[in-house]
């Protein structure tokens, strides 16, 4: 009997130690539960955050292309206004040459008015060949 006490002492004692171990196992699987929860609640924040900063890029990157479009068309229109300041400068030159050859040779063109009231066009100087 006393042998029989003995053993289920020992397997008490090992129920016992069993329970506590299990308490232990539980209460770190809680621990572990909560832990992936609060994981899972961090990787939905940075998924969000992530979302957020993929909207800004998105429309950052929108915001680029339509200013490198005005861009490209303030250059074009840039360059179609100096080719027309150098078109403008060049018939500026050329009526001014125009003007001065008239001032300087007013007597010629009034003797080549015709009976009509018209200026006849000078006659192209005659070269030594044709004379």
């Amino acid at each position: 009997m006393e042998r029989e006490n003995a053993r289920l002492k020992e397997r008490l004692a090992a129920f016992e130690k069993e329970a506590v171990d299990n308490s232990l196992i539980e209460r770190e699987i809680d621990f572990l539960n909560e832990q992936l929860e609060d994981a899972d609640l961090y990787i939905q924040n940075m998924m969000g955050l992530l979302e957020e900063k993929a909207q800004t890029i998105e429309q950052e990157t929108s915001k680029r292309r339509e200013l490198e479009s005005r861009f490209e068309n303030i250059s074009r229109e840039i360059h179609e206004k100096a080719k027309l300041d150098v078109k403008v400068s060049i018939l500026e030159r050329d009526l001014g040459i125009s003007t001065t050859r008239l001032k300087a040779a007013p007597n010629a063109s009034a003797a080549r008015v015709s009976p009509t009231g018209s200026t006849a066009r000078p006659a192209p100087p005659k070269s030594a060949a044709q004379a």
